[in-house]
């Protein structure tokens, strides 16, 4: 990640943290859309979950984005990422609004990303002396091209939004992040272990403890101080998401059969879960995704 303390120097505290930096420097980001979007003053427009991250960043005017658990209202400079599979409504107040929209998946190298650590979505304010508009607006503004060069730039152009993002999140202390230590090798091991054999209904803490190598009780306590969940939280969450991306890629299978593809033995139990996350139904949630209309 760009620009953290000065190599040598004690830590900025508004530095993302250590742990943090460490894994998005070994996450891969994947555009898979990157434009310039002017919403006219309407009603709130309905977006279907998606399979991957989306970027909002609104150049001119005010864009309101309502979530399932909140409204975000964002200003000029002003970003806002989405994790994937959340539906929500969008409309511009006023005059209407000029917004960037950069759509990715993020792959870790070994085995998970950071970003779901953070307790996104949440609104920043980005650096407007560090925000380089023009180039954003010709870069988003360029007809799709084939030709390596346009790829390359526009490549770099959304890690660029990315990092300014996450580097100004961080110094305005927008994120959940509870620890700014780096996290034990015996942690990332077992995130790795959650990550790359997903969970299975009959997982329990003491199968994860055994993967990293250490006990039951020394991982739920590892797991609270350093990503202030649990560890069954987190594979509830893990197995949440592969829920919603099946349910938006399969729309033919049965809701039972997803839950208990996705680690749930239980529907019921499932689908109280769902509701949680995504404030809506399993039910709901498919309509959402494939009556809504899309954007693009």
């Amino acid at each position: 990640m760009p620009e953290p303390g000065a190599k040598g120097l004690a830590p900025d505290p508004r530095d993302p943290p250590s742990w943090f930096t460490e894994r998005w420097e070994r996450t891969l980001t994947l555009p898979s859309w990157l434009g310039l979007l002017e919403p006219e003053p309407h009603a709130p427009y309905p977006r279907r979950p998606r399979p991957d991250y989306e970027l909002l960043l609104v150049l001119a005017g005010e864009l309101e984005l309502r979530l399932p658990a909140e409204t975000i209202t964002l200003g000029t400079d002003a970003a806002c990422l989405i994790p994937p599979g959340i539906a929500f409504a969008q409309s511009a107040p006023g005059v209407g609004a000029t917004v960037v929209v950069a759509n990715f998946r993020a792959h870790s190298v070994d085995g998970w990303e950071p970003l779901p650590l953070l307790g996104i979505p949440r609104s920043v304010t980005l650096d407007h002396a560090r925000l380089d508009r023009a180039r954003v607006c010709a870069c988003c503004s360029a007809a799709e091209a084939s030709d390596p060069q346009t790829r390359s730039d526009r490549r770099l152009l959304l890690r660029h939004l990315i990092d300014r993002y996450l580097l100004d999140g961080f110094t305005a202390k927008r994120f959940a992040t509870v620890t700014d230590q780096p996290l034990p090798a015996w942690l990332a091991t077992a995130l790795a272990f959650c990550a790359r054999r997903f969970p299975r209904p009959d997982w329990s803490v003491a199968d994860i403890a055994e993967a990293a190598g250490v006990s039951a009780s020394h991982l739920a306590h590892g797991f609270r101080e350093h990503l202030g969940v649990t560890p069954m939280a987190w594979l509830r969450d893990l197995r949440l998401s592969e829920a919603a991306a099946r349910i938006n890629a399969d729309p033919a299978s049965a809701l039972a059969a997803i839950a208990e593809r996705s680690g749930f033995a239980d529907y019921r139990h499932f689908a109280r879960c769902f509701r949680k996350r995504y404030g809506c139904s399993p039910r709901a949630y498919r309509r959402q995704g494939h009556d809504a209309p899309t954007q693009r």
